[in-house]
């Protein structure tokens, strides 16, 4: 979980919690926020930083990528598909968003709205 120490994720962390599922937790400061998740226990904490560059992010990338095989052919390939992808243009959301609402528009993500518990409902019955 990443931000798990900013506004949502440390209601997240501790609903997950609560379920009895483990929770690896990224925070940026190892502060009171991160100390509560500590002290409730069954929580992986990780800290770090943010890279210097975007040539740090290149070097790293290709190592984190399923199926890149190491050496010099395996971080050019992977350099190259990350290259393409940064300036492509962000995707068009509405044709999935149409196919997986049926049809119907969601007015409001609200967490109170009928429409977001209709279709957020963890005990709902998915179709086999």
């Amino acid at each position: 979980m990443t931000s798990a120490a900013g506004k949502t994720g440390p209601h997240t962390a501790m609903a997950l919690l609560d379920k009895g599922f483990p929770v690896r937790a990224m925070v940026h400061h190892d502060d009171a926020r991160a100390a509560e998740l500590r002290d409730r226990g069954g929580v992986q904490r990780l800290t770090g930083r943010a890279p210097k560059s975007m040539e740090t992010i290149a070097r790293r990338c290709p190592t984190t990528m399923p199926g890149t095989t190491r050496g010099l052919s395996g971080m050019a390939s992977a350099i190259t598909t990350l290259t393409k992808a940064m300036p492509a243009p962000a995707p068009n959301t509405d044709r999935y968003l149409r196919m997986f609402q049926d049809g119907k528009e969601i007015e409001t993500l609200a967490v109170d709205s009928p429409t977001w518990h209709a279709t957020h409902n963890p005990d709902r019955q998915l179709a086999r």
